[in-house]
């Protein structure tokens, strides 16, 4: 939570590294919907690293390019949050990073428009991105931590964080960025939703 009290929570949608083999992903949660996962191109499990007991999910292919390597899922209405609360987080270890190189992406990919989409940058930064319109540089969400929050061949925790008027991102559960009061968009839903939920990178990253 972005107070950073606990509670218990019921996600829609739960992708573990250590549940199935090769490029066989399920949907862990315990959720009424059970989300079927596709693999793109290398997108596999692996045991080279391990955030816990049993391995991780390996992600390295050209990042957003045709080699992507990524996990899709399609359109559901339990990605539209609409005006509610809402977590997206993960564990990640990186061997490198560059810009554009998304954690997820969620909406629209023709041209990125209508996008929400959480990346990694070249500065070790991690950027929240929520394009509310057709046009570029009309962000409604913009924002990004510190340079070097987050670094190579370490896990990371990463959550995105809706709560109320606000978006926060935290790492490793530290506040390290937080939205304006009255950013309150949420722009994407099924009519425009062409890519579902994603994830993708470039190299050597779980």
């Amino acid at each position: 939570t972005a107070s950073g009290a606990g509670r218990t929570v019921d996600p829609v949608l739960l992708i573990r590294g250590n549940v199935g083999s090769g490029s066989s992903f399920s949907d862990s949660s315990t959720s009424t919907t059970t989300h079927t996962m596709t693999a793109n191109r290398n997108a596999t499990h692996s045991t080279t690293q391990s955030k816990f007991t049993g391995g991780s999910i390996k992600i390295d292919g050209d990042s957003g390019g045709t080699d992507a390597d990524y996990i899709k899922l399609d359109a559901h209405d339990d990605f539209v949050f609409g005006t509610d609360d809402f977590t997206i987080d993960c564990w990640m270890y990186g061997d490198s990073f560059a810009d554009y190189e998304a954690v997820f992406s969620h909406g629209c990919r023709t041209n990125n428009n209508m996008i929400h989409a959480l990346e990694l940058t070249a500065d070790e930064a991690v950027r929240w991105l929520i394009r509310a319109t057709s046009t570029d540089g009309t962000e409604t969400i913009d924002m990004r931590t510190p340079n070097g929050t987050v670094s190579t061949d370490t896990w990371h925790h990463i959550a995105a964080v809706r709560s109320g008027a606000y978006f926060y991102i935290f790492i490793d559960g530290v506040l390290q960025a937080k939205s304006d009061e009255d950013a309150q968009p949420w722009p994407i839903n099924t009519g425009v939703n062409q890519g579902g939920f994603t994830t993708r990178s470039s190299t050597g990253n779980y």
